[in-house]
């Protein structure tokens, strides 16, 4: 079974299918990366409102919590402008 053909085969429709898969998967990271920076900013800003009302308050700010969640991935290309899926 052949899932991705090149550029020389008669079915053209296949083609512009992987062509379309391969631009969608590259939205999809994108928009993964976008949302992944978007949740850090708000972590931090929680982390800055509870110094904040630590400080109104008088009591003495919270200790840093470990996130409970795995440590990214090293993906370095992520966020890179020139990291874009394309089929020649």
């Amino acid at each position: 079974m052949t899932i991705a053909s090149t550029t020389d085969e008669q079915n053209p429709r296949m083609h512009r299918t992987v062509k379309l898969m391969a631009v969608t998967n590259t939205e999809l990271n994108s928009s993964l990366v976008e949302l992944k920076q978007v949740r850090q900013e708000l972590d931090d800003a929680r982390k800055r409102i509870a110094q904040l009302e630590a400080q109104i308050t008088g009591v003495p700010p919270p200790s840093p919590q470990w996130p409970g969640f795995s440590p990214p991935r090293d993906d370095p290309a992520y966020g890179d402008v020139s990291a874009r899926t394309t089929i020649e």
